[in-house]
C-alpha cells in the first residue's frame, strides 16, 4: 500500500512538474501571409501581418521576428504590442530573454497598467521588464500619468508588487494648479495612494487665486 502511495505521489508530482515546463514552454503562430526562414545557423526569421509570441504570462504580437534557438533570445520588430495580465505594452522593438523572462523595449515605449483602484501610464524611450514580476526600469523623457498627477524625470524604477515608483534626473511634478520641480532631485511616490516624497532642491509654484 505504502509502495503504491508513493507511486502516485511521484505520477502527480511528474505530471505537475511536466504541466508547470509546458505553460512556459515559448510558441508562436502567424497569419496567413506569414513565412518562416531558418536551417542555416541558429535563428530561425518570422515574418507576417501578425506574428503572436506566447510564454507563460507575456504576450506578444509583432510583424518581424527573429529567435535564436541557441541562446532563447527572441527580437520583435515593428508595431510591438505586449500583454502580461494587468499591464499593456507598446514598443518599435522588443528584446526577450526567454529564459530570464528578461525584455527591453525600445522606440517611445508606453505602458498602461490597471492597479486596483487607477490605470497609469508610462512613457519613456528606453524599458527594461522583468516578464515574471512586472518590475519596470526605465530611461529618457520618462511621464507618469494617473490622472490626478503627472510626473517626469529621467530614470524611472518601478514595483509593480509594491506600487513604488523611484525617479531622478530633471524632476518635475504637475497637480492641479501645483508644480514642484527638481532638476537634481529624487522623488518616491506610491502610486496607489497617490503620496510622494522629494529629496533635494527643489522649486514649488502654485496659484493663490
Amino acid at each position: 500500500m505504502k509502495i503504491k502511495l508513493m507511486l502516485i505521489v511521484v505520477v502527480l508530482a511528474l505530471i505537475m512538474s511536466f504541466s508547470a515546463s509546458a505553460e512556459e514552454d515559448l510558441w508562436f503562430t502567424v497569419s496567413e501571409d506569414g513565412e518562416m526562414t531558418g536551417g542555416d545557423g541558429d535563428e530561425v526569421i518570422v515574418i507576417g501581418e501578425e506574428i503572436i509570441i506566447n510564454q507563460g504570462k507575456t504576450n506578444i504580437v509583432t510583424q518581424k521576428l527573429i529567435y535564436n534557438t541557441k541562446t532563447k533570445v527572441a527580437r520583435a520588430f515593428g508595431e510591438c504590442f505586449i500583454t502580461n495580465e494587468n499591464m499593456e505594452i507598446v514598443s518599435k522593438e522588443v528584446y526577450f530573454d526567454t529564459e530570464k523572462k528578461y525584455a527591453k523595449l525600445s522606440g517611445d515605449v508606453v505602458i498602461k497598467q490597471k492597479r486596483d483602484e487607477k490605470e497609469i501610464t508610462i512613457t519613456a524611450k528606453d524599458v527594461e521588464l522583468w516578464t515574471e514580476t512586472k518590475d519596470v526600469k526605465a530611461s529618457g523623457d520618462i511621464v507618469i500619468d494617473d490622472k490626478e498627477k503627472v510626473i517626469y524625470g529621467d530614470i524611472l524604477e518601478f514595483s509593480d508588487k509594491t506600487g513604488i515608483a523611484k525617479l531622478s534626473g530633471n524632476i518635475k511634478l504637475v497637480e492641479e494648479d501645483r508644480t514642484l520641480t527638481s532638476p537634481q532631485g529624487f522623488l518616491e511616490a506610491n502610486v496607489d495612494k497617490g503620496t510622494y516624497n522629494v529629496k533635494g532642491k527643489l522649486e514649488f509654484r502654485t496659484k493663490t487665486k
